[in-house]
């Protein structure tokens, strides 16, 4: 999955103004569909099928192509598609974009989702071929490290600190720690990600 997110933001540095000529959709592997009524399907990933990404063929990949995967409220999951640049013709009434792969102006670690305590818990709570099956997608923290041949970054950002470490004494609204809670929160990161 790493390679084609690294292979898509590659193929996108480009110093021409273009526009996009023609599109060719390829479907990632089938996706279990389930409804739970809110206007949109979510994949089911068990213990014997979880979706994926296959590889980007070296084919679609030119200095003058991109791939993007798409995911919509009607039901598309990363739907792939590739699409050819082509330059622009002055006044045609298309929109251009320029893209200047000699200015760099941020680094991107990596794409990913968020863990949440939801999160956690629902996995928590499946058999463990099925959850080891979803981790290959979805890392969870320590097994993520195991089940991944490949390092695996990791960073955290609460909501809040617990109540009853801060100044206001609430989750919400503007406060800051108690100084004699410095240390307990940094352990609390550490024993979190660790």
């Amino acid at each position: 999955m790493w390679r084609a997110i690294v292979l898509f933001v590659g193929c996108w540095i480009l110093a021409t103004p273009v526009v996009v000529l023609f599109s060719v959709s390829v479907q990632g592997e089938s996706c279990l569909v389930r409804d739970y009524g809110a206007s949109s399907v979510v994949c089911v990933c068990n213990s014997t099928h979880c979706d994926s990404l296959q590889p980007i063929p070296e084919e679609d990949i030119s200095n003058r192509s991109f791939t993007r995967f798409t995911s919509s409220k009607d039901g598309q999951r990363l739907k792939r598609t590739t699409d050819v640049f082509v330059d622009a013709v002055v006044g045609s009434g298309i929109a251009e974009f320029y893209l200047n792969k000699s200015q760099i102006y941020q680094d991107i670690i990596g794409f990913g989702g968020a863990m949440t305590d939801a999160s956690a818990i629902n996995i928590a709570s499946f058999s463990e071929k099925t959850s080891d099956n979803l981790m290959r997608l979805i890392p969870l923290l320590k097994r993520a490290k195991e089940l991944n041949p490949r390092e695996v970054k990791l960073f955290t950002s609460p909501w809040s600190a617990p109540y009853w470490m801060k100044r206001n004494g609430t989750t919400s609204g503007t406060s800051h720690l108690l100084e004699e809670n410095y240390q307990p929160w940094a352990n609390y990161f550490v024993k979190y990600v660790y």
